[in-house]
């Protein structure tokens, strides 16, 4: 059961922890000497109550080996040897691989919940360029807002993107998957340099706490908990430990605190929002500009554009994946007009949810 304590004071910007656990918990690093791993997007809490100086090298070497395949499968923009990865799919057009069972999963997930937005890489890749400006005049030619010409490109990809007549993956029984793209597609991608269709982008995190806590519960480490620095969280305690998580909403450019849930239980969930909410990582989903207006990495499929129709939303469950609720949130976050009766309503599929309107905060389940 969940437990509200409203608090409403005021926060500032800089923040590093949205959850925390019981007296105890310690955060697990990965093992630098590995290379490149999904680590440094997350953060590991794990009780080490009772644990042994053995078993706690032990759990470090697990996690470390597990962000490092997810940051491997899900890359979408390089090959790892050993493995076939994201980016070997989107980069191999009407080819049968046998992808990562992982990454099979995820995708898996994605076209059964019919979302598009995998499949837009090519305006992904402008908006990196637009949130790695330097300042508003170098933006300005990434923003379709901005820039006649990059509308226009937007525009175009999305009406490729969100057709399953020009690209779509196919799964195949034995775990083989296919990118299908049309001879059309294909034209316009060789014109504009595009030499990969798929991305999980601001999903990304979501499949990786979920791939990590998967591999974690799999060797009975289930005392942890493991949230990316963009809001996508999955906790595996169910011993009865406390846990907290503190929400945050902003009104007339200032940021608040105005929750803390409670929590004794395993759970997922997933806290976005259309600004950058901390200065620890992923203030590169989005670019502010010197007027106050904020570009996020929220795309709509329909038409190319970011979006976002709500400022903030919060989706939890304790039957539902992480990646599952980024999923979820996709349909009501990226729109033009909130959908709030359909909000609301997921609670009859177990997910709660929490929002706000001018400050105050709407909450169904929690």
């Amino acid at each position: 059961m969940l437990l509200i304590i409203v608090m409403l004071v005021s926060f500032g910007y800089a923040l590093t922890h949205l959850l925390r656990g019981p007296q105890g918990m310690s955060e697990i690093s990965a093992d630098s000497a590995s290379g490149y791993t999904a680590a440094g997007e997350l953060t590991f809490r794990y009780d080490l109550t009772g644990v042994s100086t053995a078993d706690r090298k032990a759990l470090t070497i697990l996690y470390t080996q597990a962000a490092k395949d997810a940051f491997e499968i899900f890359h979408p923009l390089m090959h790892f040897d050993g493995r076939i990865n994201l980016y070997d799919l989107s980069s191999s057009p009407e080819t049968r691989l046998a992808i990562d069972p992982v990454l099979f999963d995820a995708l898996s997930r994605c076209i059964s919940a019919g979302s598009r937005h995998i499949y837009l890489a090519p305006v992904y890749r402008v908006l990196d360029d637009l949130f790695f400006s330097a300042d508003d005049t170098e933006a300005a030619a990434f923003d379709p807002l901005e820039n006649a010409e990059t509308a226009e490109f937007f525009h175009s990809a999305a009406a490729f993107a969100n057709d399953p007549a020009h690209v779509t993956v196919e799964l195949f029984d034995n775990g083989e998957a296919c990118l299908h793209v049309s001879d059309e597609y294909k034209a316009f991608a060789e014109e504009y340099g595009i030499t990969a269709y798929l991305d999980l982008y601001w999903m990304k995190n979501a499949f990786i706490v979920d791939q990590i806590a998967g591999v974690l519960a799999e060797h009975g480490y289930t005392k942890g908990l493991l949230t990316s620095h963009d809001g996508f969280t999955r906790c595996l305690d169910s011993s009865g430990n406390d846990y907290t998580m503190t929400l945050y909403y902003r009104k007339d450019g200032h940021l608040y605190t105005d929750t803390e849930l409670h929590f004794a239980k395993p759970f997922a969930s997933a806290a976005i929002y259309s600004y950058p909410l901390t200065d620890r990582g992923y203030a590169d989903r989005y670019y502010t500009w010197r007027n106050g207006r904020v570009t996020s990495a929220f795309t709509d499929p329909a038409d190319g554009m970011p979006k976002t129709a709500l400022p903030e939303l919060i989706l939890i469950s304790d039957s539902h994946t992480a990646g599952d609720l980024a999923l979820c949130a996709s349909q009501y976050f990226i729109a033009d007009t909130a959908d709030t009766e359909g909000i609301s309503a997921l609670l009859s599929q177990n997910i709660w949810s929490v929002r706000w309107e001018d400050g105050a905060m709407i909450r169904s389940g929690v």
